[in-house]
């Protein structure tokens, strides 16, 4: 600890010069990791803290044995696989890092959460377990690197009694010896243990049979697993150059429209919380520091359906902007809207203090974390630079749940360092959410994601010069379309999870040529990916290893789709349709609901504009209100729709569509009650198109969408109750389905075409059926079994074509004893699955 005497003499050494507020002067000068010489001894910056500069002695480094050999494929006897506690985890990079560039120091978190889960633990109560792990080819070891279970409070999880063993064709193993390891900490600078070989062993495989722990009657667990390279000594890796020039941003003022670009305003009377008026008076000029203003707009409208506004500008931060949470730290239903992606910047301070650690990342932007009540979060139109020398910095950690989600963002590393550019894999209970057009440059990760609650889904997504890997999954249901990659490393890593790659365009340059585009390492449907630059396209790990050596991959799956007859022919590859966009409309022309009643909004929509807007508060729906005339867009302010008078008690909808003069009406943020009873939330009635955006139907009534009309429809991040689509051509995306309190049938296309990218369902009953010759297109998604798994058949085919795919999870061991029902040519089969169920599994059929 160096005192405030030495405080001085340290800023004159350094040739500073001396400021009033020694700890800016510190935080803006040193940095952890920073070399100091101070009489003689080398010592080096831990950190500042008030007003004080803590210099720590040199540490032994870890890898003492030789250069770490990374696995490239650890199984195990069994996993807590319902945590995401998968033995993956034990050769990833979650949790675990050096203690700054080039120390050689690598230290293990004690928080189990972080990258969703960041250890592998075994199930069950018994200690004995056992792992083996694939070096990729043989090699010297003459030792390997142990971090064990180090969660606080578990750390008692950690293996004691430890036989290795060997083996070079991964069939016959011979003992290397037997070792008896050392507990964790349970702090979050555990350094791990070197345990030395006997004798160098060459080998490929090797088996670790783990016969005790330090608790007894619990599962054995361990957090990373690195072997020892007896040919090549350990050296600091060379610091990773940006390979872009730092990003720049338009010079606008305040508010100015950004030529070619989206524009979106309200009006005046919208109720939009506008951050650079009072009494928040942000400056947006890249200069201020603009953090106390948005933070301040943020919690002063917790969970009030709030839109945070940034008109066009660059706002400089230095601390984490952080959710509203209210009297139910709850943090949902806010919304961090900018004017356009390119003209409203959010900008890290260079060498922010906070920032300077990746192993304990932090936030730009955070919107909470679980449990799963983070209902109707959004963070739209604009960009997050996470500034220089910010290697800590997570740009957007981000949270939403039913609905939800991040929408024509750009997020950016002014010298490619950080953690992650969109964070999903930092807490779980995750989604459903919906990712759209988002583009990501630098980080080590552009997404990253983990744990297997409770769906995503990205479409539209570009993600260039990544350090690790452009995508990463970890464990969730994850649909993915329209990936466009730029990068030297893989595109795709998806260690765990169900993964959906759907139109992809992946492109590698540089080290690129010696390695796949894509890893695979659980299940996965990959579909008109094309690749180029890469050594192969697909490099399958899971099941029956497979490469794809491309440059196409027309469809690949693992594994294998159930059939109950037939022969598979691969996804239903039905034709997909962009959702149309309607003109966002000059706010003068806008038609704003005066009264907190169904007749103010039909007063509204009968003005003859074609834009209507809802300004957040609550609103008495006590009659259907028809959309008709010139209304192309009804567009909320997140307001609650109250079913109220004699619409609680009628068969009737709370809105309908009829043909008018527009071709195509699109509802947007809307927010309902959780009222019962036998109304439904929209009425198609129309030949013309519907889109649905961005609406949190609660009603646990008789429905959220029916049709009379014929009509297409484009749902895009939307729960509901229960659909029905009658002879219609519907095109969702993150689509959820939830009838807890009356289970029965969610969805029913009777004699439509219906394709699903993202499909998340809770409760039982009939998830799906298809009958009158109907198509249906399943990619990904979650079943979600929270009550009676054996009412009835997930999915029913009568008649029709269907291929689904998803993940069943459940923790109450009462899953879907017969996912599929299925009757073609008069003949029913059924699926049945008599195993119980308390974590996941996936259920992929084809029905031609």
């Amino acid at each position: 600890m160096v005192r405030r005497g030495w405080l001085v003499l340290l800023a004159v050494v350094a040739g500073l010069a001396w400021a009033e507020d020694p700890q800016a002067l510190l935080e803006a000068n040193f940095r952890p990791g920073q070399a100091l010489t101070v009489g003689g001894v080398r010592l080096f910056v831990e950190k500042v803290v008030g007003g004080k500069l803590v210099l720590s002695p040199p540490t032994a480094p870890t890898a003492t044995l030789g250069a770490f050999i990374t696995p490239v494929e650890v199984t195990a006897k069994d996993c807590q696989d319902g945590a995401g506690r998968f033995p993956a985890k034990l050769i990833d990079s979650s949790g675990w890092g050096e203690t700054f560039p080039g120390s050689g120091v690598y230290t293990h978190t004690n928080n189990i959460y972080e990258g969703g889960a960041c250890m592998w633990n075994g199930a069950g109560s018994a200690p004995a377990s056992w792992l083996v792990f694939d070096l990729g080819a043989e090699q010297n070891v003459a030792g390997v690197y142990v971090w064990n279970y180090n969660e606080t409070g578990w750390q008692a999880r950690s293996v004691k009694d430890l036989d290795i063993l060997a083996s070079s064709d991964g069939k016959d193993y011979q003992p290397v010896g037997t070792y008896v390891l050392e507990q964790a900490t349970g702090r979050d600078d555990y350094t791990g243990q070197a345990v030395r070989f006997a004798k160098t062993v060459r080998a490929r495989w090797f088996r670790f049979d783990i016969r005790s722990n330090y608790k007894g009657n619990d599962c054995s667990g361990m957090a990373k697993v690195r072997f020892a390279n007896a040919d090549v000594a350990w050296t600091p890796a060379a610091a990773r150059v940006a390979r872009y020039p730092r990003p720049t941003h338009p010079k606008l003022r305040v508010g100015e429209p950004l030529a070619g670009a989206e524009n979106i305003v309200f009006p005046a009377d919208a109720g939009i919380i506008d951050v650079t008026r009072a009494p928040y008076l942000a400056k947006g000029d890249g200069v201020a520091d603009d953090t106390a203003a948005i933070q301040k707009a943020l919690d002063d409208h917790p969970n009030a359906g709030a839109i945070i506004y940034l008109p066009n500008g660059v706002y400089r931060i230095s601390n984490t902007l952080t959710w509203p949470t209210g009297r139910d730290d709850s943090g949902k239903r806010t919304t961090l809207q900018g004017q356009s992606r390119d003209g409203t910047v959010i900008v890290l301070k260079d060498a922010c203090p906070g920032y300077a650690d990746p192993r304990k990342p932090r936030a730009m932007v955070y919107t909470g974390y679980a449990p799963a009540q983070r209902f109707g979060n959004e963070v739209r139109n604009l960009t997050l630079d996470s500034g220089a020398d910010n290697p800590g910095c997570c740009a957007l950690r981000f949270i939403a749940n039913n609905q939800g989600g991040v929408y024509d963002v750009a997020i950016v590393s002014g010298d490619g360092q950080g953690v992650a550019g969109l964070d999903m894999a930092y807490t779980n209970e995750e989604g459903p959410l919906l990712i759209a057009r988002l583009k990501v440059v630098g980080f080590d990760y552009g997404v990253q994601t983990a744990g297997i609650l409770a769906s995503e889904t990205i479409e539209n997504l570009r993600l260039e010069h990544q350090n690790k890997a452009g995508l990463h999954n970890g464990g969730q249901p994850l649909s993915v379309r329209g990936l466009t990659s730029l990068n030297d490393v893989p595109a795709v890593h998806n260690a765990s999870g169900l993964l959906m790659l759907i139109d992809c365009d992946l492109v590698g340059e540089g080290a690129a040529k010696d390695l796949p585009a894509v890893v695979n390492e659980h299940a996965i449907i990959a579909r008109n990916v094309t690749t180029r630059g890469y050594a192969v396209a697909l490099d399958n790990r899971f099941g029956e290893k497979q490469t794809v050596r491309g440059p196409a991959v027309v469809e690949f799956r693992a594994p294998a789709a159930t059939l109950l007859g037939g022969t598979a022919t691969g996804t239903l590859n039905l034709p997909i349709r962009e959702t149309p966009n309607v003109p966002w409309d000059d706010p003068a022309g806008w038609a704003v609901v005066k009264g907190r009643n169904a007749a103010a909004i039909q007063t509204a929509i009968d003005s003859g504009a074609t834009t209507v807007f809802l300004p957040r508060g609550e609103y008495d729906m006590d009659a259907t209100v028809v959309l008709r005339g010139k209304v192309r867009r009804v567009l909320g302010g997140k307001p609650w729709l109250k079913v109220a008078g004699a619409l609680r008690t009628t068969a009737a909808p709370m809105f309908r569509l009829e043909d008018g003069a527009e071709p195509v009406v699109s509802l947007e943020r809307l927010d309902t009650d959780f009222s019962g009873g036998p109304f439904w939330f929209i009425s198609h009635d129309a030949r013309r198109t519907l889109v649905l955006r961005q609406i949190q139907c609660n009603y646990q009534g008789a429905a959220c969408y029916r049709n009379t009309g014929t009509g297409d429809l484009f749902i895009e991040d939307v729960v509901g109750s229960a659909f029905t689509f009658t002879r219609q051509n519907v095109w969702a995306r993150q689509f959820n389905s939830e009838r807890n309190s009356d289970p029965g049938l969610h969805v029913l296309n009777d004699g439509g075409t219906v394709w699903a990218l993202g499909f998340k369902t809770e409760g039982g009953g009939v998830q799906w059926e298809t009958r009158g010759g109907g198509r249906s297109e399943i990619l990904g998604g979650e079943i979600g079994v929270t009550n009676s798994g054996k009412l009835a058949p997930m999915f029913v085919n009568s008649e029709s074509k269907m291929t689904a795919a998803a993940m069943e999870v459940c923790f109450n061991n009462d899953p879907f004893d017969k996912p599929v029902s299925e009757t073609l040519g008069g003949t029913t089969k059924v699926l049945r699955n008599e195993a119980g169920l308390s974590g996941g599994r996936f259920v992929l059929y084809e029905g031609h």
